[in-house]
């Protein structure tokens, strides 16, 4: 209990406190001010909910379009600028996924499995792409490259295809000597026929098939599903989708070795 400078309550009453601006309460934690999702954003007096300033809207109520039921599940909840409507396309286009051959954990394989709202794209598309877009974010240049590599790089999937666009006005190439890779956004895809890359002599290291040249030194940049990076790992097991002993797991680093798993 405290009393209206914020000391202990002499009466043992309580001080109801006005939440900040930039801030709002849950129905979850009501006893706390918790702050707007985005910086931007401000409580609206009526309906004490966090609105977008004149001229933005929230991506949450773009996806959600007349399902209002969906907006709270749905977006990143940010702020964006009101031509995200413009986006070519439609949350039941970039919200509905389908996976072809799909193993179980029982082995049993299924041709395709359609998912209507696959939430990883109705919480993360729209934000991405416009951001992408109008500023060249980085994170969300990212998270949509994310997007595109969850689609397996189907050319025709929404996340490739605008990125592909994006991409596509850029000229400056080569970065860090890579054909096709562009500047400012996430590296996808080669600019040479697969021929050409494999045989490619670019790299100037010594190799063996034994010893200290005989290993693969690799290393990962490591990004969230939402595009923010989390720092560099070195290669070992993070790439296998098989289960098993991690020495036997990381012979593929090793030149000139050939390893079977069931």
């Amino acid at each position: 209990d405290m009393d209206a400078d914020g000391g202990p309550s002499a009466f043992g009453g309580k001080v109801c406190f006005l939440c900040p601006f930039n801030s709002y309460v849950a129905p979850a934690a009501p006893s706390v001010c918790t702050p707007c999702p985005d910086p931007l954003m401000t409580r609206n007096n009526l309906s004490g909910q966090c609105i977008c300033p004149s001229g933005l809207v929230e991506d949450s109520i773009l996806t959600a379009g007349l399902t209002v039921t969906d907006i709270p599940v749905v977006g990143s909840h940010v702020c964006l600028d009101v031509d995200a409507s413009k986006i070519a396309f439609q949350a039941a286009e970039y919200g509905k996924q389908t996976f072809q051959d799909v193993i179980d954990v029982d082995g049993s394989r299924t041709d395709s499995i359609l998912v209507e709202k696959s939430e990883p794209f109705l919480k993360y598309f729209l934000a991405a792409a416009v951001r992408c877009k109008n500023s060249r974010h980085w994170q969300s240049c990212q998270a949509l490259a994310n997007l595109c590599t969850l689609s397996l790089h189907n050319i025709d999937a929404p996340a490739c295809k605008i990125l592909s666009s994006y991409v596509s006005k850029v000229t400056t190439d080569n970065i860090h000597g890579f054909e096709g890779w562009r500047f400012g956004f996430p590296w996808l895809k080669y600019g040479r026929a697969s021929r050409d890359v494999i045989y490619s002599t670019g790299i100037n290291r010594q190799v063996a098939l034994s010893g200290r040249l005989s290993f693969v030194n690799l290393t990962l940049s490591v990004y969230a599903l939402d595009g923010s990076f989390l720092g560099f790992q070195d290669v070992s097991t993070q790439l296998h989708m098989c289960q098993g002993d991690d020495r036997k797991l990381q012979r593929f680093r090793r030149f000139g070795s050939n390893t079977l798993f069931r």
